[in-house]
């Protein structure tokens, strides 16, 4: 399952940047494997050991970071990648909304 998911920011892409990879720091059992102009890639670590690849394509323009996340093994997660990348909505649209006073929402 390759769920894709749209994050909306304000601000420029390197401020968008920043704020995800800060954040994506914060949380455990992750690592940025690489943080460049346009994206970010992550490895996440799931309880069983496994890891899942989370990518992350800011386009500057739309005011949108496209977000990307699945599993390296098996065919079925059980719907982890899925609210992985909900709960990263959420909490980044929390985050905008904080330091903008008032984030655009998430979709």
């Amino acid at each position: 399952m390759l769920p894709i998911s749209l994050l909306l920011f304000r601000g420029t892409a390197a401020e968008a940047r920043e704020t995800l990879e800060t954040f994506l720091r914060s949380l455990s059992r992750v690592t940025v494997v690489e943080s460049s102009g346009s994206g970010i890639r992550a490895g996440f670590r799931t309880r069983l050991g496994f890891v899942d690849d989370v990518e992350f394509r800011i386009d500057e323009a739309a005011g949108v970071i496209h977000v990307r996340s699945a599993s390296r093994k098996g065919y079925w997660d059980f719907g982890v990648n899925r609210r992985r990348v909900e709960a990263i909505r959420e909490a980044f649209g929390n985050i905008m909304e904080a330091q903008k006073g008032g984030g655009p929402g998430n979709r």
